[in-house]
């Protein structure tokens, strides 16, 4: 089964057993889900498959923001953020 429709109203992607209202699993590049106008122009939020940090990226930009896990720093404009938060390219004050 690919998708999963639980009673309760869970629905599961790539799991049978979802555990959240929408639950997606993907056991070997990490989960994502895409927001797409065209094949070639979209947001993604994904979980890094190696750093288990969580991204948001643009087909353009790549990563524009990162949560790192481990430390839970978050980025702006750079995917390995050094402090609490760190942004990348100054912060605007008007």
């Amino acid at each position: 089964d690919r998708v999963t429709f639980k009673n309760n109203g869970n629905v599961g992607i790539g799991t049978t057993n979802p555990s959240a209202n929408l639950d997606i699993l993907n056991g070997t590049t990490g989960a994502s889900l895409k927001l797409s106008a065209t094949s070639t122009a979209y947001w993604q939020l994904q979980r890094d498959s190696v750093t288990g940090n969580l991204n948001i990226s643009d087909d353009a930009l790549g990563n524009v923001m990162s949560f790192d896990q481990l430390t839970g720093n978050v980025g702006i404009g750079t995917s390995t953020p050094k402090s609490k938060l760190q942004v990348a390219g100054g912060i605007y004050n008007n």
